[in-house]
């Protein structure tokens, strides 16, 4: 009986320790799943943060990007006002020129008004018998002479 007894205390007690041993052995498991689980989740965070940095850099080089664009456009219409201004400029030239050229015509026109009047009065003067006559003319001649400076002085300037 006490051989049994002292069986039955073994076997009790292999038992207890086999259950110590499963329970240390599932303590042992879980805390392992636990590191694992952990560890994956660290790494999962990681890959997050890596992946909003890469967006964050593809942001910034499309805004980057977009600047330039912004910039080049900027230049491209500075460049298209200045063009503009230049060929309104040389169009006003243009004008200009044409109305000393027609100023200058006119001038030439009128100087040569001048000295046909002039001599028609020379030659008047000769025929006509009144002195009077001929200085009228002669008169009238220096007033278109006159005249005739005056537009060429007028030519010159918007020459």
């Amino acid at each position: 009986a006490e051989e049994k007894a002292a069986e039955q205390e073994q076997r009790a007690q292999t038992a207890e320790e086999q259950r110590a041993q499963t329970a240390e052995d599932l303590k042992a498991a879980e805390q392992e799943q636990r590191a694992q689980t952990a560890e994956d989740l660290a790494a999962e965070q990681e890959q997050r943060a890596q992946t909003a940095e890469d967006l964050q850099r593809a942001q910034t080089a499309e805004e980057k990007a977009a600047e330039q664009e912004q910039r080049a456009q900027t230049a491209e219409d500075l460049a298209a006002e200045q063009e503009q201004r230049a060929q309104t400029a040389e169009e006003k030239a243009a004008e200009q020129e044409q109305r000393a050229q027609t100023a200058e015509d006119l001038a030439a026109e009128q100087e040569q008004r001048a000295q046909t009047a002039e001599e028609k009065a020379a030659d008047q003067e000769q025929r006509a018998p009144a002195e009077e006559k001929a200085a009228e003319q002669e008169q009238r001649a220096q007033t278109a002479e006159d005249l005739a400076a005056e537009q060429e002085q007028r030519a010159q300037t918007a020459e």
